[in-house]
């Protein structure tokens, strides 16, 4: 049961991710190390969607949230060989610090089909279910901090992506 939040997350199964979350964390076995870590990683990789590629010097960050999750965020997660922390302040507004002392690809990845990322145009692709995302490739420089937030139109600067 202890990798069942990250799995629910990851199709799209926010609602049972959170409820195993849940489930896990009030699991009198909540100490056991097993335990501990589905529920840091089902947080981590489920909720906030990280997820890191070597190869592409990539971190890609993804909010997955409930009507009871609205925001999410998490410092000092250790990547490659330094450190990034992250905030979802919604499901289309996200912020990256790098705390490392590596120049970082950060893909800011959001729920659904949006025009525009940070003023730039979104890039959009589906996951094994065909569930929409867009995204944006933002290179972050060592101990820089980015925001990057969704808008559902190009022309409408003040509509944003809730």
């Amino acid at each position: 049961m202890s990798y069942y939040p990250k799995i629910f997350y990851k199709y799209g199964r926010q609602d049972m991710g959170y409820h195993y979350l849940k489930e896990l964390y009030a699991n009198e076995r909540r100490d056991y190390p097993e335990v501990a870590s589905g529920v840091i990683e089902g947080i981590v990789c489920g909720l906030a969607g990280v997820d890191a590629d070597v190869t592409a010097n990539r971190i890609t960050t993804l909010p997955r949230f409930t009507e009871a999750t609205r925001w999410v965020s998490i410092e000092n997660i250790p990547v490659f060989s330094g450190k990034i922390s992250i905030l979802h302040q919604s499901a289309g507004s996200s912020t990256f610090v790098n705390k490392s002392g590596e120049e970082l690809i950060w893909r800011a990845m959001f729920p659904g089909n949006v025009a525009m990322i940070s003023g730039m145009d979104a890039k959009h692709t589906n996951d094994e279910l065909g569930n929409p995302f867009s995204y944006l490739d933002i290179v972050c420089k060592p101990g820089e901090t980015k925001t990057a937030e969704a808008r559902k139109y190009k022309l409408e600067e003040d509509e944003k992506f809730d």
